[in-house]
């Protein structure tokens, strides 16, 4: 029972992280698009 607790927890934390990683990598993008927009409008 532990033993799987915590291979589950270990695999969630694994998605936790890559899931972070890619949201991390989207809001940059999203920031430096909407600077070049608001650089152009200007």
């Amino acid at each position: 029972m532990t033993k799987a607790l915590r291979k589950s927890a270990k695999s969630f934390g694994c998605l936790f992280v890559l899931n972070w990683d890619t949201l991390l990598f989207f809001g940059a993008t999203a920031v430096a698009m909407g600077g070049w927009a608001y650089l152009i409008t200007m």
